[in-house]
């Protein structure tokens, strides 16, 4: 054998090796498809490929499936018999052919399942019935063939081509099929007969035995419905109930009256309650000024109970019948929705329950409902319902929660409860800018009265001042007159912009105050301006023991002295709390002056 020729057929052993190899590659990439995969059409970053060929594997099945559809699977077969003519074979007309003729039995394939199924058999609706080939080549062919001369075309094509794929001639095959007929109508035969001695005898031993295990059934019936309640018990799920925390009774430090000079006021304020005065002796308001909580009323618990277990059969009856086993291990009731955690048994695509949105809301008689699919940090997927029955969120439960009286900012707002029933409260600090938006009638207004008043029964006014801007007069305007407010809230789109502006001056300002005293915050230059005046007052009355007696300086130079050995310390600076309703009519009014100074607010306070 010649050099030329032994590299002839190493190159095409080569060849039918990696043929092979694909062979298997695709056939593993097509079994793990994956909707939720990266595709051609869909991006996904930060989670693991469910594709046992990673993501090569991911776009790999992804395309053969939108071309091709569930006849994508024919296509491993095809490299299989190509990578073994390329091993036997050394002429290469013998490799064309069979690459052209497995081409055309895919393409009559696709086109033969476009037609016959509604839905593709493998992968469902996430891609076309036999692939963008099968669905296009089907329909023209029924246009113009109608539904059975398409199919008598197609059958005939797929003869064809696996005649020429296999290089099997007619009558060869038709003497297979023959031989193979003979052996099985052969082998019926014989078993039937076997089969008839065999049944005589057995219902001949039956009949003697029948009345003992008639009495052996009932009483294994009997056991079984007395296990019953047993059974059912331990198979019910899980129900996470909440409890409501005890109200905490805020106690207020009275602090004696000092005397004060009368302040001017340049606003109106409104109706007087005993806890405001002077910003030096300001009572935060104890939250017994807030409504009671009232008790639940009309909600039973065993039926609540009842009504829980009765849905979660139902979601699990209604998934068995899509093809999805499973059962629901745990319930969590909040005051909106309820969250059913389903496990699906092992082999079960989160995929498939994802697609079945539509199904389950139907089942369960919901306008919607959402599939979390999977819970992080659980095995099971999280099906979120609304309840029948809305529970009633009231702020002064929320107050009064261990969240809320735990935090040390006096930003903390009282957002309401997140959908497993808990107080959901959030440092506006941290944030630090918030945006609400939502159609009307959503609770907007709820939300925004409800974290003002979260600040109001919180910080005093030397703690946090606020500047409201309300356009329409409507929202903000009762709380015209608090001691909170720096201005009288603003309801002149004109005026806006100067406060703020202002506010602009005031944050600039404040950032050079803190750079000169090398603090990073308003806590820090707050800790700093604590500490100066302790060490102030220990200096003033070390100053006042050390003249006691002495002759005491002129009207004309005394403040100047005590400016010099004794500086004022920096007082403490309040957070400055900017409220906006209804921005989008105040763009409209006063974009230009306003669009510069919120942006200006947005990137540095």
């Amino acid at each position: 054998m010649s050099e030329e020729k032994t590299v002839h057929i190493l190159i095409r052993d080569f060849f039918g090796v990696v043929a092979f190899a694909f062979t298997v590659f695709g056939f593993m990439a097509l079994i793990t498809f994956s909707s939720g995969d990266p595709s051609f059409n869909k991006s996904v970053t930060g989670m693991n490929v469910v594709n046992s060929g990673g993501m090569v594997g991911a776009y790999l099945a992804d395309g053969l499936a939108r071309v091709f559809g569930s006849g994508s699977f024919f296509f491993p077969v095809i490299t299989a018999i190509l990578g073994w003519a390329l091993i036997r074979s050394k002429q290469v007309q013998n490799w064309t052919l069979i690459l052209g003729s497995g081409t055309l039995f895919l393409i009559g394939l696709c086109s033969l399942l476009a037609i016959k199924f509604t839905a593709d058999p493998f992968f469902g609706k996430a891609v076309p019935v036999g692939g963008l080939v099968g669905d296009g080549l089907g329909g023209f062919l029924v246009t113009w063939l109608n539904p059975s001369g398409a199919v008598l075309t197609l059958i005939t094509l797929l003869f064809i081509s696996f005649m020429v794929m296999t290089r099997l001639e007619v009558n060869v095959l038709v003497e297979t099929v023959g031989k193979i007929v003979s052996m099985i109508g052969a082998g019926l035969w014989l078993g039937a007969n076997g089969l008839k001695t065999l049944t005589i005898k057995t219902l001949e031993g039956m009949g003697k035995t029948f009345q003992g295990m008639k009495s052996t059934f009932e009483k294994i019936q009997k056991a079984r419905a007395e296990s019953a309640e047993a059974k059912i018990n331990d198979s019910d799920p899980v129900i996470v109930t909440r409890s409501r925390p005890e109200p905490v009774v805020i106690q207020t430090k009275e602090k004696p009256e000092k005397k004060k000079k009368e302040e001017k006021q340049d606003f109106v304020v409104q109706d007087h309650f005993p806890f405001m005065g002077s910003s030096s002796n300001y009572q935060v308001p104890p939250l017994s000024l807030l409504n009671d909580i009232p008790p639940d009323i009309g909600t039973d618990t065993n039926k609540a109970h009842k009504d829980i277990l009765a849905s979660s059969a139902i979601l699990e009856k209604k998934l068995a019948d899509f093809g999805v086993q499973g059962r629901v291990v745990q319930v969590l009731p909040g005051p909106v929705i309820t969250i059913f955690e389903y496990e699906p048994a092992p082999g079960i695509k989160v995929s498939r329950i994802s697609s079945l949105t539509d199904d389950l809301a139907l089942a369960m008689r919901c306008l919607s409902l959402r599939i979390l699919a999977p819970v992080p940090g659980k095995s099971v997927v999280g099906i979120e319902i609304p309840n029948l029955r809305r529970e009633t969120i009231y702020f002064r439960d929320v107050m009064e929660s261990d969240e809320f009286q735990g935090s040390d900012s006096k930003l903390t707002l009282a957002i309401g409860k997140d959908i497993t029933g808990e107080p959901a409260v959030q440092d506006l600090a941290k944030t630090p800018h918030l945006l609400m938006a939502g159609s009307t009638g959503s609770g907007k207004s709820v939300g925004l009265n409800s974290m003002i008043c979260s600040i109001l029964l919180n910080a005093t006014p030397d703690e946090v001042k606020m500047i409201m801007i309300d356009p329409k007069m409507l929202e903000l305007s009762v709380y015209d007159g608090i001691p909170h407010l720096i201005a009288p809230v603003v309801t002149n789109p004109k005026k806006a912009a100067a406060a703020l502006q202002w506010a602009v001056t005031e944050m600039e300002s404040r950032y050079k105050m803190m750079a000169e005293r090398g603090v990073r915050n308003i806590n820090g230059f707050n800790d700093l301006a604590e500490k100066l005046q302790k060490e102030y007052e220990i200096e003033f009355k070390k100053h006042e023991k050390a003249n006691k007696g002495l002759k005491p300086v002129s009207e004309d130079n005394e403040d100047e002295e005590e400016e010099v050995l004794l500086p004022e310390p920096p007082a403490k600076l309040p957070y400055i709390v900017v409220l906006i309703d209804e921005l989008a009519d105040l763009m409209m009014v006063a974009s230009k002056g306003v669009e510069d100074s919120l942006t200006r607010l947005a990137q540095m306070a």
